[in-house]
């Protein structure tokens, strides 16, 4: 059965776009003056579509150029697959066997090595055509010929264009396409005493997750929370709370000296007691002394 997958473009390009592509030993680039977005944008394929992994069937991308180009041996159109990366990288530009290109006007596909991690792939026209308004274009790439994105979607941009021709239109897309399979890379949460005992094995996950329960202890302290800083100047998390696990890290855990709110009280009650014990003092001795005037009557 055939998976027909979501499909989206993208708005207008505001900006000139410089296309420079190197092919033949020659440079070409193209400065659009005005963009058209592709229309009908389909990406279709007979297996899953895997993230990280190579395509199991062919990936069918099919989409309709609405601008006109009048006869040019540099007529192009192109499929370029984001974060995908060739299965064996082409050689001098040939890619026959791997994608083939087919409308109603003839072109040689190439496909193009990139520095990025995107498959690139332009065709040019075999002669001098003319390309009509809202020709559909089809590009298939072979089984096991690319590595999709481990993301949870690959982004695929469509568009035609007359290199080496400034100022000339350029018709252009984006569709996001889901793939299966994506797991999430994992971070991990090292848990640092800062000061007291124990031992706390790392966390790992992937997802926002509750944090382990703190086991540091510190004698004449209470356990405070966690600080991303172990001065408690970074980011506060209290014990037991969810933590993103976007990135890797380490939480210092933070302490509260026990007698920081029992010492006034104690000073307070060893003031009264000394205070007290004077007043008893003080009484026994001048009872002693009164009794003593007592007896000289």
């Amino acid at each position: 059965m055939q998976l027909t997958l979501s499909r989206t473009t993208s708005s207008l390009f505001s900006i000139a776009l410089v296309l420079t592509i190197c092919l033949g030993g020659l440079v070409f680039a193209a400065t659009p003056a005005q963009a058209a977005t592709t229309t009908n944008v389909t990406v279709t394929s007979t297996g899953a579509l895997t993230a990280g992994q190579p395509n199991s069937a062919p990936i069918v991308v099919t989409f309709t150029a609405p601008t006109a180009m009048a006869g040019n041996s540099n007529n192009s159109s192109q499929v370029r697959l984001l974060g995908a990366t060739w299965v064996t990288v082409p050689t001098n530009y040939q890619c026959g066997s791997i994608v083939s290109v087919s409308e109603d006007q003839g072109i040689n596909p190439n496909c193009v090595p990139s520095a990025t991690s995107d498959v690139y792939v332009q065709g040019f026209a075999s002669n001098a055509n003319n390309w009509p308004a809202n020709v559909t274009w089809t590009f298939t790439f072979a089984a096991n010929s690319v590595v999709l994105p481990n993301a949870p979607s690959l982004d695929v941009r469509t568009g035609t264009f007359v290199a080496a021709q400034g100022g000339a239109q350029y018709d252009n897309g984006s569709n996001s396409v889901a793939l299966t399979g994506y797991v999430a890379p994992a971070s991990t949460v090292t848990f640092n005493g800062n000061g007291g005992t124990g031992a706390m094995a790392d966390q790992v996950a992937s997802s926002s997750t509750p944090l382990t329960t703190n086991v540091f202890t510190r004698s004449g302290f209470t356990f405070a929370g966690w600080n991303t800083a172990a001065d408690g100047t970074g980011t506060a998390y209290a014990d037991g709370a969810t933590y993103p696990f976007g990135t890797s890290t380490t939480l210092y855990a933070q302490w509260t000296p026990v007698l920081a709110t029992t010492g006034t009280d104690l000073s307070g009650y060893l003031g009264s007691s000394a205070i007290l014990l004077a007043f008893g003092v003080g009484f026994v001795a001048l009872r002693a002394r009164s009794q003593k005037k007592a007896k000289a009557f």
